[in-house]
């Protein structure tokens, strides 16, 4: 049977943000003849069991390993039978009559592959969703802090075009990943997504084909969807890992649509603004220690742009979120040597005497030792037992 649309929502550990999505898909998806396909991607929080007792209409494929979201999104779309495809993060809640009247407008425009509306945050703010193209002259205005110093600035904000409010409708040359209507003649035309890209930059790489191929993409302010405010929380589970792989994709990104120059540029752009932010967060680090402020924050940017060195310099890919805690044998991290300063720092800096009261009846013989050892402990670092 055809169907209008086939939703496709790729999961990995966030039952409850699904849960909501999954919800507001069935409440005010109107009048629309739809299917909805949820993959999930190895969760092992159990948000299988939650769709298969909460929502036992929609499609379930259970991945038993992160698959990556460009290869889930292709395994929804090989089994999709919908005119129409929309490609929806689980952290978006859609907002009434937002599905048919984007179906609309896209069905008035016979070449319009892919489509887009207004994303709105929880608070009301307009998300800056649909972007340009990004080039190498658009990361180095990023890395070097230019785009954040001209927020409205056609030069330097070229790909994110902050100066454009999202309330106009316009072509675009990429539709954010959160919300894609997209025509599955299109597809057809195209193939689907590459899935040599574990996590980001796979929907830019596929709507630079659309573009190649004569189809238009287009940004609609018509219909609106609501962005969880904290939505991402699968990403932030391994936050120092996705990190670095936002940067594996898009130094891919670049290699396969610029050219082995445009990546190696790339690379070294972002391999100087990692250097100097480790340098300058280990000061941070070490400040924080001197007049006694926390520096967690601090540590954990310390991590990930630790780690992103180690991938521009020898191309390695944190395992997990716990992969240097868990490996003491890897010392060549910047990581490493930042914690070995500070564990210098900590032998050296002068101490104030603090004293201990300990109250006991007395001390059994076979323990006798073990006591000394304890007091012995404590006088060394600078206690004064009472």
């Amino acid at each position: 049977m055809r169907l209008d649309l086939t939703v496709i929502i790729v999961n990995w550990n966030t039952s409850e943000l699904l849960n909501r999505c999954l919800a507001s898909v069935f409440r005010n998806a109107g009048n629309v003849n739809f299917e909805v396909v949820v993959v999930d991607n190895g969760s092992v929080d159990g948000s299988c069991q939650m769709v298969e007792k909460d929502f036992p209409e929609v499609r379930l494929i259970k991945n038993h390993v992160n698959k990556g979201y460009a290869a889930a999104l292709n395994q929804g779309m090989r089994i999709a039978v919908g005119r129409y495809m929309l490609l929806l993060n689980s952290d978006i809640i859609i907002c009434e009559g937002s599905i048919g009247r984007t179906m609309a407008y896209a069905s008035a425009r016979p070449r319009a592959a892919v489509v887009g509306c207004q994303v709105v945050e929880e608070d009301g703010r307009v998300r800056m969703t649909c972007f340009d193209f990004p080039s190498v002259f658009s990361v180095f205005c990023e890395q070097s802090g230019l785009s954040r110093l001209f927020k409205n600035s056609r030069l330097f904000q070229r790909e994110r075009m902050l100066w454009w409010k999202r309330d106009t409708e316009r072509q675009v040359n990429v539709v954010s990943g959160m919300f894609m209507l997209v025509r599955s003649e299109a597809v057809r035309d195209v193939g689907l997504m590459d899935e040599n890209y574990f996590l980001f930059f796979e929907e830019t790489d596929w709507c630079r084909r659309f573009v190649r191929s004569g189809w238009e993409l287009l940004f609609w302010p018509g219909a609106k969807v609501i962005h969880h405010h904290g939505g991402g929380q699968s990403g932030k589970k391994d936050a120092r890992r996705v990190f670095v792989i936002y940067r594996k994709s898009q130094i891919r990104y670049f290699r396969k649509n610029h050219g082995i120059l445009s990546a190696l540029a790339v690379r070294v752009i972002l391999l100087a603004d990692a250097l100097s932010r480790t340098t300058i967060l280990s000061l941070l680090i070490v400040w924080g220690c001197l007049v006694g402020k926390p520096t967690a924050k601090v540590r954990e940017k310390l991590a990930c742009y630790s780690s992103l060195v180690m991938f521009c310099l020898f191309n390695r890919v944190p395992r997990s979120k716990y992969h240097f805690e868990s490996n003491p044998l890897i010392r060549d991290s910047i990581e490493y040597a930042a914690a070995q300063f500070y564990w210098l720092y900590a032998l050296i800096r002068p101490r104030r005497s603090r004293k201990v009261i300990l109250y006991y009846h007395r001390v059994p013989d076979g323990d006798r030792e073990n006591f000394r050892r304890q007091m012995r402990y404590l006088k060394k670092r600078n206690y004064t037992v009472v």
